[in-house]
């Protein structure tokens, strides 16, 4: 093979063609409205949203709001925190470090909102999708 930091061997390189035949493709989503995915959340998890459970896509470690708090996230940011970035973030013993505002879309469920559309993470448990 040739060596890549010659001038027409990069040429080359760059003009072989990629086969994406084998190429992992993007997950599958499903979109729900606020109101079905508090509905959702409400049957599985009752109504104290505090309890509800998420499961990170990465790393599948399961957390609700009273973990998050708990890890020093204040309540008044747990809007912004809660099944959108793994509790890892906050505590380090626990999870990743992963949050689904970065570059990879690996989740599978997004909340319709008036103002646009968010990343969630999926509800814990057994009959998750």
């Amino acid at each position: 093979m040739a060596d890549p930091t010659d001038g027409p061997a990069r040429l080359t390189i760059l003009e072989e063609k990629v086969d994406v035949e084998g190429a992992r493709e993007a997950p599958v989503r499903r979109r729900m409205s606020h109101e079905e995915w508090c509905h959702t959340a409400r049957e599985r998890f009752g109504d104290d949203s505090m309890e509800w459970r998420f499961q990170c896509p990465r790393c599948g470690t399961v957390q609700c709001g009273k973990d998050l708090v708990a890890a020093g996230v204040a309540r008044d940011k747990l809007d912004y925190v809660l099944a959108f970035s793994c509790i890892g973030r906050f505590d380090p013993a626990r999870g990743c470090n992963w949050t689904l505002g970065g570059l990879f879309a690996i989740h599978t469920t997004e909340v319709v909102f008036e103002g646009g559309v968010q990343p969630v993470f999926e509800f814990a448990g057994e009959d998750s999708p």
